[in-house]
């Protein structure tokens, strides 16, 4: 089942549907395919540009990371996981979007923006976790 959310975080506000501009960091080197268990539910998450809120936009970053800006049109916002285990599994937001749509990676990614999404937002302990720009 998706669960939409939403938050507060620095004064900027994440809503499905509501327009959003913030500051980013992300890790500009290429994740590792995932082998064997996925822990990370990689097999089943949409392409794209994976960010973090930039909470410290002053802070030094460590090597590797990145800074940006970024404007959200219109952000599918979800919690992390509907059942607060902590971890990746079937009630995650990768495993509901893939069980609510049937697809999964760039398939994923294209039925989202089919249906209008720029990107998915997920909220965890009342603030952003991963964000996916599509």
């Amino acid at each position: 089942m998706i669960v939409l959310a939403s938050c507060k975080e620095a004064g900027k506000t994440f809503e499905t549907a509501k327009r959003v501009t913030f500051t980013f960091i992300r890790n500009t080197e290429k994740a590792p395919k995932a082998k064997g268990e996925d822990l990370f539910q990689q097999r089943l998450e949409p392409t794209g540009l994976y960010l973090l809120f930039d909470s410290l936009p002053k802070a030094p970053l460590a090597r590797g990371w990145a800074r940006g800006k970024i404007t959200l049109a219109n952000p599918l916002v979800l919690m992390w996981n509907t059942e607060d285990t902590g971890r990746y599994d079937e009630h995650s937001w990768k495993a509901t979007l893939a069980k609510a749509t049937g697809k999964r990676g760039k398939a994923l990614n294209a039925a989202l923006k089919k249906l209008g999404w720029d990107s998915v937002v997920t909220v965890r302990e009342g603030a952003t976790s991963e964000i996916v720009v599509l």
